[in-house]
Parts: C-alpha cells; sequence; structure tokens
C-alpha cells in the first residue's frame, strides 16, 4: 500500500538551490548599472582631482568594480540593462557596456558600444577605458581584432588599448606612426614616450614637421620626456596655442626642458595677465624655490591664491590643510573648475611657515614634494602624493630612469600598487 504524506503533497516553502541560480533581480541589476556607470564618471574626474590621493582612488575603485562584478554575474540580463542604460546617453554606461560586452562575449553589446563610441568624439574616450579596465586576458583578443581593422578608430582601441596595457611593442608603434588617420599617428607618437623607448627617438622626431597639431605636440612631448631638452620649448609653444594639451606641455617643458630656459618661460609667461595661471602652475613644475616670493605675493589674489598655493605645495611639499596652512575662501572667490577643490591658502600662516622652512632650501636648485627632484623623492609622491602632483611625479621618474614606463597614475589602482611595489 502507497502511504502519502505531508511532504509529498505540499512543497516546501522557498526555492531548491538550482532554481535560486537562475533568478534574476531587474532593479537590482539595473541599480548596478546606474551605480557603475554614475561611479565611472566620478571615478574619472577623482583620477585628475587636485584633492584626491591613491587611497581616495582606491575607494572609488572597489565601488566601481563591485557593481561591475554584480553585473557579471548577472549574466545576460547584466548586459541587457547595460544596453538599455545606453539610450540614456550616459558616458559612464557606455564604459559598462564595453567592459561588461567584453567579459561576456556579447558582441551585440560591443557593437552598440562601438558604434555609439566611435560615431562622437564625447564618448569614445569611454570606450577605450573599458578596453583598458579589463583584465589582459580578456583585453588581448580584442586588441588583436582591432589592430588588423581597416576602421581607423577600432585601430587607435587597439593600439590605445596595447599602450594602457603595457605589451605594445616597437614595431607596431613604428607601423602606427606612419598610419593614414592623424589620430592613430598621435597615439603611437604619444606611446613611444609613454613606454619609454628611447630607440624610437629619432621617430618621434621626424614627426615635428606632422601636418597635424596633435602629432606635433605628442612629437615634442616624447621627445623632451626622453631626453632630448632641446624639444621642450616646441612643447610649451604647442600647448599655448591649444588648451587641450596645456596640462601634459606645461609638465613635460617645465620638468625636461633646460632649466635656464624654463626660468625664462616662467617670466614670460608671468609678464601677461592673460597667462600668469599658467606661470603659476609652471613654476610649481619647475620646482625652484627661488619662485616662493613671487608664488607668495599672490595668496591676496582671490584669481590665482588657489593655484598659488598648490604650486607652494608642489614645491615644499607642504599640505596646506593638513598643516592648517588653509582658511575659508573670500565671498567674492570664483575658482575656476580645475580649482575648486584645492585649499584656500591662509597667506599669513603660509608666510610665516616659509620663513620657518627656507633655510631647508637652496635657490637655483630643482625640488619636488619637499625633496630634490629625484627617483626617490619622485616615489614618495606617487605613493602619498595629490593625483596632479603624481602626475609632475611620473614626468620626473620617466625622465630619470630611462627605458621605463610612465607611471600610469589614472589607471586600475590595483595595477598602480603591483608598479609600486615592484
Amino acid at each position: 500500500m502507497h502511504h502519502v504524506t505531508l511532504s509529498s503533497v505540499i512543497r516546501p516553502m522557498g526555492f531548491m538551490p538550482r532554481e535560486i541560480t537562475s533568478l534574476v533581480n531587474c532593479e537590482v541589476v539595473d541599480a548596478h548599472v546606474g551605480e557603475a556607470a554614475f561611479l565611472w564618471v566620478r571615478r574619472q574626474a577623482a583620477a585628475e582631482a587636485a584633492h584626491y590621493k591613491l587611497h581616495h582612488l582606491a575607494k572609488v575603485d572597489a565601488r566601481v568594480s563591485a557593481h561591475l562584478a554584480g553585473l557579471r554575474v548577472a549574466g545576460v540580463a547584466g548586459c541587457a540593462a547595460a544596453r538599455a542604460a545606453l539610450g540614456e546617453g550616459s558616458a559612464g554606461a557606455l564604459f559598462v557596456v564595453t567592459w561588461l560586452g567584453a567579459v561576456h562575449g556579447d558582441t551585440k553589446a560591443l557593437r552598440n558600444a562601438l558604434q555609439l563610441g566611435l560615431s562622437s568624439p564625447t564618448f569614445g574616450n569611454e570606450v577605450a577605458a573599458g578596453v583598458g579596465w579589463l583584465d589582459a586576458s580578456y583585453a588581448l583578443p580584442l586588441l588583436r581584432r582591432f589592430a588588423d581593422s581597416s576602421e581607423p578608430g577600432l585601430r587607435y582601441l587597439g593600439l590605445d588599448g596595447e599602450v594602457v596595457h603595457e605589451i605594445v611593442d616597437a614595431t607596431h608603434l613604428r607601423l602606427a606612426t606612419q598610419d593614414d588617420s592623424p589620430a592613430v599617428r598621435a597615439r603611437a607618437i604619444c606611446g613611444i614616450g609613454e613606454s619609454g623607448r628611447r630607440e624610437l627617438a629619432p621617430v618621434a622626431r621626424s614627426a615635428l614637421g606632422d601636418a597635424d597639431a596633435a602629432c606635433r605636440f605628442w612629437a615634442a612631448w616624447t621627445c623632451a620626456l626622453l631626453g632630448d631638452a632641446s624639444a621642450a620649448p616646441a612643447a610649451l609653444d604647442i600647448a599655448l596655442d591649444f588648451p587641450a594639451y596645456l596640462e601634459p606641455g606645461l609638465q613635460v617643458a617645465m620638468r625636461c626642458g633646460e632649466i635656464q630656459w624654463a626660468r625664462d618661460a616662467v617670466r614670460s609667461l608671468a609678464a601677461q595677465p592673460a597667462t600668469r595661471r599658467t606661470a603659476i602652475r609652471a613654476a610649481g613644475a619647475l620646482g625652484d624655490p627661488a619662485t616662493l616670493p613671487w608664488l607668495l605675493a599672490f595668496l591676496d589674489e582671490p584669481l590665482h591664491a588657489r593655484v598659488a598655493g598648490e604650486a607652494i605645495a608642489s614645491i615644499t611639499g607642504a599640505d596646506l590643510a593638513y598643516l592648517d596652512l588653509d582658511r575659508d575662501s573670500p565671498d567674492d572667490d570664483e575658482p575656476l573648475d580645475a580649482d575648486a577643490d584645492l585649499p584656500y591658502p591662509d597667506a599669513s600662516a603660509l608666510n610665516d611657515w616659509w620663513r620657518d622652512v627656507k633655510p631647508r632650501y637652496v635657490s637655483g636648485h630643482r625640488y619636488l614634494g619637499g625633496g630634490p627632484a629625484a627617483l626617490t623623492t619622485a616615489l614618495t609622491v606617487l605613493r602619498s602624493g595629490y593625483q596632479r602632483q603624481r602626475a609632475g611625479a611620473a614626468i620626473e621618474f620617466a625622465a630619470q630612469s630611462p627605458g621605463t614606463w610612465l607611471f600610469p597614475v589614472r589607471a586600475r589602482v590595483d595595477r598602480q600598487n603591483r608598479r609600486l611595489a615592484a
């Protein structure tokens, strides 16, 4: 006789494990997409921010990675939600779709990302960033396909990804400097400098006469970084004409140019009101404490006080907020967006502080973060400085260590930490 038990007619509450794994909470997946996209945009800004250090960037990276991991677990549903977010025109969503499409091998997602990224200069960087964020095992197959493409935009992405992942070889760089696309040529020329390939310096030098301004700029930037101080004036001149190149041009010119020329360039920039802010930043990059009295004089000018304080900090290593050398900004303070997160210096306190520490510094010498502009000091700043200071320290380190890759201060923090531990 067959006995009917209670358990045979009443199903237990809940789900079997195999059923649970197939469920997707759409609200959670959508939240992952939105948060990952939002945090990525925030992360891009943080990588350039005057008030972020490496450990601050690490916290943002951890949150981005956590949401990407959630989307990865969601599988097909994650890809679908990310593609749907593209319709909102979010740059962050484009980064997410690119990364997720590559991880899952979702050709539809990748196609959507590439079509949007390559059709709009506004979004192209996010596609490149998505490829750059990938682990090498996922990136390599894509980069090989991109490198052989007939589409210039894809060739650019392939080359950029190879440089970001530090796997590009000299042959590819050399060939890419002859590409029909100016964007590809410029990326290759810049890549020569980033990878520290001094044997390709003549290739970069020949590009100083390129018809494209970006190619000429990166040629001058690369030549200066690789040890040709005579290229520094060209890098600065082009940067002054094209604001997009001002920051990298200023940093490489002041740190790699002949020092007397650099001093004269600061004086020339300071003589014109329109380039005075540029002169202040140039003085910070140059690092000569002889400029301190001049910089201190700007602390009573709301227009220039913040950037002058940053220049002083770049030379001396003083953390204005930590040392209580800052104050509330005045009512008429209207900083540029790039300076808004800088502390507003307390002119009286900073002048008193400088009188106390001045004997430690020798005019005519170059300083970085309070120490001589040398490899050990650059490494210290790379570990503990603010992002804009770290970008300058990366130039110093590369210029003084031939054959090394330019330190990637905007890269994923786990990669930066591996470089710092090496």
